[in-house]
């Protein structure tokens, strides 16, 4: 409140909150993402996204960010942002007792190393994503010709951080079970911050076919498949979802 705030869309209230209705920005937030990990030392975090206030709300596309960012709380606590100039990362210091900038630009290369998914969920996924993930195990002895790395964090916001400093591409598709046909990560207050960083990184964001930034949310808390990073492989995973 006073600081020109209008409204807060959070992951934890069902409907919008309005501060203050002369403010200038709409702020949607997830203020605990990998909630599962609390307690064991994993990465959690939070995301938002900053919008200029506007009848329509958190309605519209996320083509209308004007800035974004996340925490990420793990050994270090470092804050990830952009105003639309480059994505920049900042990390506590306890000795200064203040955040140190530590990274300027930070700009994804179009290749990935490393590659994060749910290998559980594979079975659920379109066939032609299948044959995507078979050829990323089969390395250099498969159609690829070479090795990949694998990962999984289960918070998104790790994910994101780890991909922006290392490289690499994250996805969690849509599948044929009940309830995650159009995904399970929220449209506003996860993916749209985070295709807006990616984005700004260089990299692409995508629901398997339209740039996430593009989509027209259907309600505050709608789902979508995510698959974020490296652009040439965000295009390749594409391309095997529309062979299916």
């Amino acid at each position: 409140r006073g600081c020109g705030v209008r409204m807060v869309l959070s992951e934890e209230a069902e409907e919008v909150v309005l501060l203050d209705p002369a403010g200038a920005y709409d702020v949607a937030i997830d203020p605990i993402d990998g909630s599962g990990s609390i307690g064991i030392g994993a990465p959690l975090g939070m995301l938002f996204s900053i919008l200029p206030a506007a009848p329509e709300g958190f309605l519209r596309p996320g083509r209308a960010i004007v800035a974004a960012g996340y925490a990420s709380f793990g050994h270090s606590l470092d804050f990830g942002f952009s105003l639309g100039d480059g994505v920049h990362v900042a990390t506590f210091d306890a000795a200064l007792g203040d955040f140190r900038l530590v990274h300027r630009g930070l700009t994804l290369a179009p290749q990935a190393k490393t590659i994060a998914y749910n290998a559980s969920n594979e079975r659920h996924w379109p066939e032609g994503l299948q044959a995507w993930a078979r050829d990323l195990r089969a390395g250099k002895d498969g159609p690829r010709g070479r090795d990949f790395n694998m990962r999984w964090l289960a918070a998104a916001v790790g994910e994101l951080h780890r991909i922006l400093l290392q490289g690499g591409a994250f996805l969690y598709p849509a599948d044929r079970r009940r309830g995650y046909e159009n995904g399970r990560l929220r449209l506003i207050y996860e993916a749209g911050p985070i295709a807006f960083l990616i984005e700004q990184a260089g990299g692409r964001a995508t629901d398997g076919v339209t740039p996430i930034l593009d989509l027209l949310p259907t309600g505050h808390h709608a789902h979508t498949a995510l698959i974020f990073g490296a652009s040439d492989e965000v295009e390749i995973i594409g391309r095997s979802l529309s062979a299916a």
